[in-house]
């Protein structure tokens, strides 16, 4: 199927679209504070997280966000400090899983990706998008 053709995008490729259009939308809100953040899609936790999830009795993780130190690095002209990466991954699977239908799913993929941006720069999801909640997709 041609490249152009909407049947062409994969399922994965559907959801990172949605994942990145809902970090740019964040990136208008918060400005730097998140046009630093590196966004990622995988198809599902590690078994280690679903265990430790099913160990406390939880759902499996919608995504994880991740704040890595700041690191010395050697260059030419001597060593400099490296800003912490920071990162965000959104889990495909168990997103789709939770979402009602294919129609509600943008909204789901959005509070998910509000509520890992608010866990990384501690903030309230609200702080980072007062559109948080509204879909009433996650619940209380």
């Amino acid at each position: 199927m041609p490249p152009s053709l909407p049947g062409s995008r994969t399922r994965q490729d559907r959801f990172e679209d949605l994942v990145a259009e809902s970090s740019m939308r964040l990136e208008q809100l918060q400005g730097t504070r998140v046009a630093g953040i590196q966004f990622m899609v995988s198809f599902a936790p590690e078994k280690d997280g679903l265990d430790r999830a099913a160990a406390r009795g939880e759902s499996p993780p919608l995504g994880r966000s991740l704040r890595v130190r700041p690191q010395t690095v050697d260059t030419s002209a001597g060593e400099r400090d490296v800003a912490g990466l920071q990162q965000i991954v959104v889990y495909r699977q168990p997103v789709e899983q939770l979402s009602p239908s294919p129609a509600e799913l943008p909204e789901l993929v959005h509070d998910v990706v509000i509520e890992l941006v608010a866990e990384l720069l501690n903030l309230s999801p609200e702080q980072v998008d007062s559109t948080y909640g509204r879909s009433n997709l996650r619940g209380p």
